[in-house]
């Protein structure tokens, strides 16, 4: 417009340039990242069902597909740290995608979730060692902190995505959990080539090729999963090893509030807020939490020795994610997970007095009272709920009081 003289304008200091404005284009059609772009452009290919997939001189089919996602999932290390910055949400949120809902490639379920979790954590600590300079007081990266506080939302429960159904990663017809709804009709979530009966829209008409027969077979066999994102999360940690399991050990914090954000969001969703706790979770996870809980609390103990900065962050993360827990798990689960850190400590302390290791026990003691309800859920009973007996005996007082307040008198 500046090259064209316009009828009645008058350009401001003989038409010299004032500010310059500068647009830059975030698509994940183009990252500027190889190993973002060829990531990014398989899930989209399970997305959409859209074979054959074309990255650069590449072409990949489908009966390749699951090597090329697996290492292109691996080499999500390699991407340059920019790019991953600036699609951190989005790339998580497929990573987490793929942890609940394994995709079903050449009619095969492939089991994605822990490549995820390795992925996940080798990110988190990536972006933590490189913008240390982005870290509140406990050592939580800014970044990772808004995702789980404004961004994470569990794939099952978002208004905004489709209803999952036994497609792609978009909920087209290619997943192998999340059933769908039990009041959908089962011809809602057929695949898009997909024909009806003109008489009976239940029935679906005859398949328009071999291949979306294959697809709505195994879409029909799609099993009813329970295993939503806080149990995968829980499983894979616990089963995780090595440079992996020390990944997420470092920046525990972050998987527990995810984890914690995911319990909540499901208790919201399906409405068990007011459910009794003590059947809100199977017993899988809680025997998950329980070897994690303990787990944690034996690498706590066994390090002592040489405590830094990471290892109070460990120990004041476990504290936080227990006090969390008191809020939407039964709290004789909750002390159970308390007893064992507790018990673990006391152990060592007993074998060899540590000032360092009293401290740290210490920390964790303060963290987990300053819950705001600590004292009433340390009651022997709930006070809107009527004792069993009238009288009960001074011995029955005395075993449930032993029994649900494991943890009070140790302080």
């Amino acid at each position: 417009m500046h090259q064209v003289p316009l009828p009645g304008m008058k350009w401001v200091d003989n038409h010299r340039g004032v500010f310059n404005v500068e647009l830059v284009a975030v698509s994940t059609i183009h990252t500027q990242d190889q190993y973002l772009d060829k990531f990014f452009a398989l899930v989209h290919a399970l997305d959409e069902h859209v074979f054959p997939v074309r990255i650069g001189d590449m072409r990949i089919m489908e009966n390749n597909l699951e090597t090329e996602l697996k290492s292109s999932i691996a080499a999500l290390n390699s991407a340059q740290l920019e790019p991953v910055v600036r699609f951190l949400h989005l790339l998580l949120d497929k990573l987490v995608l793929l942890v609940v809902r394994p995709p079903v490639i050449a009619g095969q379920i492939v089991n994605l979730g822990q490549a995820s979790f390795e992925v996940m954590a080798s990110v988190v600590n990536r972006l933590h060692k490189y913008l240390d300079t982005s870290q509140d007081m406990h050592g939580r990266n800014s970044l990772l902190s808004s995702y789980i506080h404004y961004v994470f939302r569990l794939p099952s429960t978002d208004p905004n995505s489709p209803s999952p159904g036994p497609g792609g990663l978009g909920g087209s017809v290619h997943y192998a959990t999340m059933a769908r709804s039990a009041v959908r009709p089962a011809s809602l979530n057929l695949s898009r080539s997909r024909s009806l009966s003109n008489s009976n829209p239940d029935i679906s008409g005859t398949p328009t090729s071999p291949d979306d027969e294959v697809r709505s077979i195994i879409g029909s066999k799609v099993r009813d999963s329970k295993d939503l994102f806080h149990e995968e999360l829980a499983l894979q940690w616990v089963v995780s090893s090595g440079s992996v399991r020390e990944g997420a050990l470092q920046q525990a914090w972050f998987f527990f509030e995810l984890m914690v954000k995911s319990i909540i969001h499901h208790l919201y969703f399906t409405e068990r807020l007011e459910s009794p706790r003590k059947n809100r979770f199977p017993e899988r996870f809680m025997d998950d939490i329980t070897a994690l809980v303990s787990t944690i609390a034996g690498d706590i103990v066994s390090r002592f020795q040489k405590v830094n900065k990471d290892q109070l962050k460990i120990n004041t993360s476990l504290a936080f994610f227990l006090n969390d827990l008191l809020s939407v798990m039964d709290r004789g689960f909750v002390f159970t997970l308390i007893k064992t850190y507790w018990k673990q400590v006391s152990t060592k302390l007993y074998a060899l007095q540590n000032p360092t290791l009293e401290s740290l026990r210490l920390d964790f003691l303060r963290i987990v009272c300053s819950h705001e309800h600590y004292v009433t859920l340390n009651l022997p009973c709930s006070l809107l709920t009527p004792p069993a007996s009238p009288s009960p005996s001074v011995s029955s007082a005395t075993s449930q009081v032993s029994q649900k307040n494991l943890f009070l008198k140790s302080i």
